[in-house]
């Protein structure tokens, strides 16, 4: 069976024991848990300490929450300019690129991008980072903390800072918006600074001198009809031994279509050798200056972007684009045979899950960041444009009572959310809508 609908089914079981026990009260005497939803939430009073003690400090955070006002308006233009680009290059997607429901899922195992314990991590981290900032932006603002706790939808999600309403309600307008840009703001910087322990890391790798390592292999090519696989590692090329990817280039510089190449190949038990004849390759380019030029069929992506990834601002935004598109061309966990090309600065098998799980943290604090940032009520975007035509109102409606401008103010927030989920579902439906490419 499917495994969305496997989740699918979970969560509705779950949540139908979740609503009985909401309307018969079953844990009513257990104060620290309530329910919100489908979510159940484990509070405690005790970590308020911490934030208190942490927001002493006022001056840096007021300083800290305005810097998070400025992150949040440019994340917002960047968010909204990326969701209109989606929805206007949704009548030319075809089906086959469309993306699934999984993919706009942000599970972790169950969208098909992010993979399961990387992904909690990265995503309880972003949760963590997200509802502390809102709690140390509400107590610079004077407004208490009811609790702290852990959120849950069968398995823990992530954490929460829960501010007290009416405190909330009755602060300052500008509290309110230091509130609400932190959480996402916070969560755009740590991104930044765990992109910069990412590409700090990766700048230590070398390439191990064992030869030409292979991770691409182009089905029916020739290297794909000799044998050759990914994983394997072109030693040398008709007796000449080769260290690097500019050695193996230049004496493949040599031949012409239809010759044959003897290849001393290296694979994980043993080395092999195989006479491959080589095609010409302008038949899988389709170029008309690929002719007469020898095709082999290998490629190795993961070196061709590791430049960019060790220097993520060195040309943006092409350098920032390979970094953020590795999930969906499954280089994001880096595994076999991976690892097998590169020497590391510490033993291998703690480099790499210590790098991966970098990168998740970087990678979903971003998009955590940069979700929360849209209009979309009750997300903190939403809440924030909602504040905005507030005091919009304030000024040309001056006339009207609070509550007549909150109301105004709230139905124009809907319809704004409404209009950012259907540009966000535009790309899904659309191409499936038209067969674009049927």
């Amino acid at each position: 069976m499917d495994p969305l609908i496997l989740v699918l089914i979970a969560v509705v079981i779950y949540t139908i024991l979740v609503g009985i026990a909401s309307y018969k009260n079953l844990l009513s005497k257990h104060k620290n848990i309530s329910f919100y939803g489908p979510f159940i939430m484990l509070k405690t009073s005790r970590g308020n300490q911490i934030i208190d003690r942490i927001s002493r400090y006022r001056i840096p955070w007021i300083i800290v929450t305005n810097i998070s006002i400025a992150v949040y308006i440019l994340s917002f233009i960047a968010a909204l300019w990326l969701i209109v680009v989606s929805a206007a290059a949704s009548f030319k997607i075809p089906v086959s690129a469309a993306p699934t429901p999984q993919m706009l899922i942000g599970i972790p195992g169950v969208n098909p991008f992010i993979p399961l314990w990387y992904g909690v991590v990265g995503l309880v981290s972003s949760i963590f980072f997200h509802e502390f900032s809102h709690g140390i932006a509400s107590r610079i603002g004077n407004v208490r903390i009811k609790s702290m706790g852990i959120l849950f939808l069968i398995v823990p999600l992530g954490a929460f800072v829960e501010p007290d309403d009416e405190e909330l309600r009755k602060t300052s307008r500008l509290s309110r918006v230091r509130v609400y840009a932190s959480g996402p703001a916070v969560n755009i910087l740590s991104s930044l600074v765990f992109l910069l322990i990412f590409s700090s890391l990766i700048s230590t790798v070398g390439l191990a001198p064992i030869g030409v390592a292979v991770d691409t292999v182009f089905k029916d090519s020739p290297a794909y009809n000799a044998g050759i696989r990914p994983g394997m590692v072109i030693v040398a090329v008709d007796g000449s031994y080769v260290r690097s990817w500019d050695e193996f280039f230049q004496l493949m510089s040599i031949f012409k279509p239809n010759d044959t190449v003897k290849l001393l190949i290296h694979n994980s038990t043993a080395e092999i050798t195989l006479n491959v004849t080589l095609d010409e390759r302008s038949k899988y380019t389709g170029i008309e200056s690929d002719r007469n030029r020898p095709f082999l069929g290998i490629a190795n992506r993961w070196i061709s972007i590791i430049h960019s990834l060790s220097n993520p601002f060195n040309s943006p935004p092409e350098s920032l684009l390979d970094l953020l598109k590795l999930p969906f061309i499954g280089l994001a966990i880096i595994q076999p045979p991976y690892p097998e090309f590169y020497s590391t600065p510490i033993p291998p098998d703690s480099f790499w899950p210590l790098l991966n799980t970098v990168y998740w943290v970087f990678w979903l604090n971003l998009m955590v960041g940069l979700t929360n940032v849209l209009p979309i009520v009750p997300l903190d975007g939403g809440l924030l444009v909602k504040e905005a035509i507030e005091a919009f109102l304030e000024r040309i409606a001056s006339k009207k009572s609070i509550e007549e401008r909150s109301i105004i103010a709230l139905r124009a927030a809907y319809l704004i959310t409404l209009v950012i989920v259907v540009m966000i579902l535009m790309p899904m439906v659309i191409p499936r809508i038209l067969n674009i490419g049927g």
